[in-house]
């Protein structure tokens, strides 16, 4: 059987959210700037990443295959409008 909690311990915690030990999380210690900053930080490094690769694709494309200099810049700016576009309908967003 389980016991209800007492009002004062379910206002402090979220009800759909839980710490690294399993436990509902507090709301006094979980969130805030931390982790905001945490995952802007991994947004831009994901970017930063993915401008890379988009910089090294236009070098194989004009080295490797021999493509030309518009050829490969049409190619990597549509990959790149695909990978965004893509992520916004996987995230629910209707286009």
């Amino acid at each position: 059987m389980v016991l209800p909690e007492p009002e004062s311990q379910v206002a402090k915690t979220l009800p759909d959210a839980w710490d690294h030990t399993g436990q509902p999380a507090n709301r006094s210690t979980t969130g805030g700037w931390t982790s905001a900053a945490m995952i802007l930080g991994v947004e831009a490094c994901e970017r930063l990443t993915t401008l890379g690769i988009a910089v090294n694709l236009v070098t194989y494309l004009t080295g490797t295959m021999h493509l030309g200099n518009a050829h490969a810049a049409n190619d990597v700016t549509n990959f790149m409008g695909t990978s965004f576009m893509l992520c916004i309908e996987v995230y629910g967003v209707p286009l």
